[in-house]
């Protein structure tokens, strides 16, 4: 399926709707985070054989809010919340029974926007539209990317994250990550 790879790793990046186990496509189906990456094991894609595969997945991964970061609702945000409410969305099939042995994942680092169960965050007018880990991500990258290694980088991304959710007060809580 993957056809060769003249790589020394692979990323994956999704940015957009999540659920505790799965993502929401553009076509509103679910997709299981595990059935994705099972297609990037040696099995199906000898070419990542032994290969870092590095995943990261920037979307809600569930309902819940932190009942510290106050919650700003816009009609953008109801518009969407009405747009991925379950009847409009293809539940999956079978995603609990699709879990990866954790040896498969021996080679394999995830990076997520939120902690499980938890919606992803944007603050109201500091990132463009994107998600606060995407923006900061991005940021630390350019200044960082040709000199630190890629777990420095995750841990200075989260650090920043959680300063800027310790220093700044206006958040809104959006269904768009």
């Amino acid at each position: 399926m993957c056809g060769t790879f003249g790589h020394g790793c692979f990323m994956f990046y999704f940015s957009g709707h999540g659920t505790v186990d799965s993502i929401i496509g553009d076509d509103m189906k679910y997709v299981s985070r595990a059935d994705l990456v099972d297609i990037f094991q040696p099995e199906k894609c000898p070419a990542l054989s032994y290969k870092p595969k590095i995943f990261l997945w920037d979307c809600c991964r569930g309902p819940q809010t932190d009942s510290k970061i106050p919650l700003i609702q816009t009609k953008e945000d109801t518009m969407k919340t009405l747009l991925i409410s379950d009847e409009n969305i293809e539940q999956p099939r079978s995603t609990r029974g699709s879990s990866i042995s954790p040896t498969k994942l021996a080679d394999c680092l995830f990076a997520y926007a939120t902690v499980n169960t938890y919606k992803a965050y944007c603050p109201s007018d500091k990132t463009s539209g994107k998600s606060l880990w995407t923006y900061f991500l991005q940021e630390t990258l350019k200044m960082y990317g040709k000199k630190w290694t890629f777990t420095d980088i995750l841990t200075h991304t989260q650090s920043q994250v959680t300063d800027f959710v310790a220093k700044e007060s206006k958040w809104r809580q959006t269904d768009s990550r």
